[in-house]
């Protein structure tokens, strides 16, 4: 969602979401929140994800809400700028336990950096901080957003008429959802030759569920 969306959609779902059946945690309305985006979750479902390196290993089944921030361009400047919120992110995550040390050997080496420097920053300094950042453009129009949720760096940096240009209907699972007109050039901006698999090496998963389990089920 773009910024200005997100933000409504905060406010609007205190009054309007069902709250039998959902919740909204995002940093801007829960103080134990510490991720750059919000997540609607589903009241009495299970998930369980045996990679997730948090103490939490079971929580409510969620769908994941990014917000769309203005960016000045493309260049050094705005890629070094993005490097920053993506550290501080990582700082913030790893204090808040959201990330921690793993079997991965390449991952622990720079975990161990993670550590030594997260000792000279306070959480919630660093929250408000992030807040402030990820804002930084929003009261100006430019022609590049960025999602500084996103994991893919400067690939989360993309032209804004991309994102902008009107939408279409696409069906996926057998139901038909609106997705954004330009879905080509964002998919291709983001992973390349993305109709083609890559190698049996690199064919790994983003996350490994054990259990998923709705409230009727």
């Amino acid at each position: 969602m773009p910024r200005k969306d997100y933000n409504k959609f905060l406010k609007v779902q205190k009054k309007e979401l069902n709250k039998k059946k959902f919740y909204v945690e995002s940093m801007e309305t829960d103080d134990n929140c510490y991720t750059l985006y919000a997540k609607m979750k589903r009241k009495n479902s299970t998930y369980s994800d045996i990679t997730s390196n948090r103490d939490i290993k079971e929580q409510n089944i969620w769908i994941d809400i990014f917000p769309m921030d203005n960016i000045k361009g493309n260049g050094i400047l705005s890629k070094l700028f993005f490097l920053r919120i993506y550290i501080l992110k990582i700082l913030m995550m790893y204090k808040a336990n959201y990330i921690k040390f793993s079997n991965d050997k390449k991952k622990n080496k720079y975990m161990k950096y993670i550590k030594i420097i997260s000792k000279f920053y306070n959480l919630n300094r660093l929250k408000k901080r992030l807040i402030k950042y990820v804002n930084k453009y929003n009261n100006i129009n430019t022609n590049y957003v960025a999602f500084f949720s996103g994991v893919y760096l400067n690939k989360e940096i993309i032209k804004k008429e991309v994102m902008t240009n009107g939408y279409i209907e696409a069906e996926f699972e057998k139901k038909k959802f609106f997705i954004v007109k330009e879905y080509d050039k964002l998919l291709t901006h983001i992973y390349g030759d993305y109709m083609k698999l890559p190698p049996k090496e690199k064919r790994k998963g983003h996350h490994y569920t054990d259990c998923l389990k709705f409230p009727d089920e």
